[in-house]
């Protein structure tokens, strides 16, 4: 699969993500964008270039195993998040 249908569908995927709320103190909604989109960035290279690496060598099945690409991506950035002080606070629906 192309790296950039694999990016797009991802991101897609991200934005129906909105119900959850985190909070820092002494931060803003700037910066939870700010350090959300980063942590984004970092996940998705690290898995597309896990996966190209894969590919490449002939090793899917083994690269689809490993730490980096085996937690689902949303809990792959809530653990980024979390490592930059932000905090997931339950909100009522």
């Amino acid at each position: 699969m192309p790296a950039w249908i694999l990016l797009t569908t991802l991101i897609l995927l991200l934005a129906g993500c909105t119900s959850v709320k985190y909070v820092n103190a002494n931060s803003t909604d700037a910066d939870f964008e700010d350090d959300k989109a980063e942590c984004t960035q970092q996940i998705l290279k690290a898995t597309i270039e896990a996966n190209l690496a894969a590919e490449s060598s002939g090793s899917y099945e083994k690269a689809s195993t490993t730490p980096t690409t085996n937690a689902p991506l949303r809990q792959r950035i809530e653990q980024c998040l979390q490592s930059k002080g932000w905090i997931r606070e339950s909100r009522p629906e």
